[in-house]
């Protein structure tokens, strides 16, 4: 099945101070995917994949792979979930692939 905007985001700021704040910071986006169903989540293939990088804020997935944390996964027309990002690779002939757990 196709897809499109799939956004991997987290929650930021400190609600002990600000409660009634509700900040989110991108990860990334999947423009655009093929997805297929896993035990655990979803496997997207041949993603158009769109990082959000910047030094002081988003570090992009493969900071969350190697770390083991958990953000948010949100797509069009359906509640986020936790998520964790199992691994990332790209093949030379076709775009991203992303293997994802859910958590709840």
């Amino acid at each position: 099945m196709d897809i499109e905007n799939v956004l991997f985001y987290r929650k930021v700021g400190d609600k002990k101070f600000l409660p009634n704040t509700n900040t989110t910071e991108d990860i990334a986006l999947i423009e655009k995917a093929s997805v297929s169903e896993s035990p655990n989540g979803l496997c997207f293939r041949n993603c158009k994949l769109t990082e959000y990088l910047n030094e002081y804020q988003s570090k992009g997935l493969d900071y969350y792979i190697n770390t083991g944390k958990t953000m948010l996964m949100k797509m069009e027309g359906e509640k986020a979930v936790t998520v964790r990002i199992i691994r990332k690779w790209q093949e030379s002939w076709m775009g991203y692939n992303i293997d994802v757990e859910i958590l709840e």
